[in-house]
């Protein structure tokens, strides 16, 4: 004779109450690797523009934050190839920062949705360490990284 037994809300039969929590857990991964997917294809297909010199110099840069196009307008920097190099960066540091931006939305979006690991698993034996990481922003501006490595490196 078999007896019913309650396990986190779900009836099962006893000898079965494992099944339930892995069944659970196995759902509840699958979820999380669908969104992962979805993650990484918003990351990949991030990519920002910024223009500076009254749109004359247009500077597009992929996810990574690489340089995907540079387009220069008649009379950018007014010839000036000095002011013109500090133009470009200045884009490229504008455009970086909104891509870090954008980055940080779409990683803290998905931190938010799992937050809630740790409540939903609290009575699953072995679920001890699960739970929320909170997220935390290293984000900073390649261009102004880059930028920073070079300076420290010509002062040496």
């Amino acid at each position: 004779m078999n007896a019913d037994v309650e396990v986190a809300g779900d009836t099962e039969m006893a000898g079965d109450t494992g099944a339930g929590a892995m069944d659970r857990i196995t759902a509840r991964a699958a979820a999380q690797l669908a969104v992962l997917e979805q993650v990484r294809g918003d990351l990949t297909a991030l990519s920002s523009t910024a223009s500076v010199d009254d749109g004359r110099v247009t500077v597009r840069l992929d996810a990574g934050g690489g340089l995907a196009d540079l387009h220069l307008a008649p009379g950018a920097a007014q010839g000036d190839a000095e002011r013109l190099g500090r133009l470009i960066t200045e884009a490229a540091a504008a455009a970086d920062l909104e891509l870090c931006a954008a980055r940080e939305a779409i990683l803290a979006a998905f931190t938010e949705q799992f937050d809630d690991t740790s409540v939903e698993f609290a009575d699953t034996p072995g679920a001890e360490g699960t739970g929320a990481v909170p997220a935390t922003s290293n984000c900073q501006p390649t261009v102004v990284r880059e930028r920073s490595s070079a300076v420290r490196s010509n002062d040496e």
